[in-house]
């Protein structure tokens, strides 16, 4: 597959990864009974307004929407990354995050994995954020023609 393809879908790709993140963020916090920490909620603040806008910007087929939501996955992610950092460097979540909570167990229950959900949420704010990007870059021309 060329990055072409990826390029021409690219809007499209970043808004299902959202959908998708947000159906399993509603799964946990709703029906596995999964209570979300505080990095948590902040993490679903940043995800649940791209599938509105991702969606109504892949519906009008508008890749300008880019320059302003790209800031989303970029604290999303940020956000991620300091619960893990909390999680692997200091041991402990203190405060913000208490070692009780399901956030931490939850994947590994619902899936039989060794990852847990802000892992899953980096992943996913990397991924939307390649596809935004993505999607912003211009077509690169090649004059292929010879005189």
């Amino acid at each position: 597959m060329k990055l072409s393809y990826f390029k021409h879908y690219s809007l499209y790709l970043a808004w299902l990864i959202s959908l998708i993140a947000t159906f399993m963020s509603l799964y946990f916090g709703e029906i596995a009974g999964s209570t979300p920490c505080t990095l948590c909620w902040y993490q679903r603040i940043c995800l649940f307004p791209l599938i509105i806008i991702l969606g109504y910007a892949t519906y009008r087929h508008f890749p300008g929407i880019v320059n302003y939501v790209l800031a989303l996955p970029v604290f999303g992610a940020l956000f991620a990354l300091y619960q893990l950092m909390m999680r692997f460097y200091v041991g402990k979540h203190g405060a913000i995050c208490p070692g009780t909570n399901p956030c931490i167990k939850s994947a590994n229950a619902a899936f039989d994995s060794p990852f847990f959900i802000p892992i899953f949420s980096l992943v996913t704010f990397i991924l939307i954020g390649f596809f935004l990007i993505l999607a912003k870059k211009k077509p690169i021309s090649i004059d292929t023609e010879e005189e």
